[in-house]
């Protein structure tokens, strides 16, 4: 009987700790994850790495799957962009991911606004994963 209510209470933390995090969250932060990290998210990534695709085993759709990671370990590590896969990935400094796949590299401009977010510790608001991510 106690092994359930261990899990359980495991369960209340580990949500609270999550309202917590997004609680936390300055409303600047939002304001520029909203305006110009998700927009691109969405719109360049999201065809193959949300809830219905993962290639290379990375969901972009919330929080803890850009620190979880794919097969190359996290996609970012908030505080340093120079060691985020995304980053590198997205800048075409990593040797074999440059991203987004079989199009043109992303104006600089929007690759300084991911490197600014994770910089700024990548406050992002998507603690939970979403069932059906939205793509275009």
């Amino acid at each position: 009987m106690a092994r359930p209510r261990l899990i359980l209470l495991g369960l209340l933390l580990l949500h609270g700790a999550a309202r917590l995090a997004a609680a936390d969250l300055k409303p600047a932060d939002v304001e520029f994850f909203e305006s110009r990290i998700r927009p691109v998210l969405v719109a360049e990534c999201y065809e193959c790495h949300d809830a219905k695709k993962q290639k290379g085993d990375l969901r972009l759709d919330y929080r803890d799957g850009l620190l979880k990671g794919g097969e190359e370990g996290a996609a970012i590590v908030p505080g340093d962009a120079r060691k985020s896969f995304l980053i590198q990935s997205m800048d075409h400094s990593h040797e074999t991911l440059q991203m987004p796949k079989k199009r043109p590299k992303l104006d600089a401009k929007i690759v300084a606004d991911f490197v600014e977010w994770v910089n700024r510790g990548a406050p992002d608001p998507r603690v939970k994963a979403p069932e059906d991510s939205i793509t275009p």
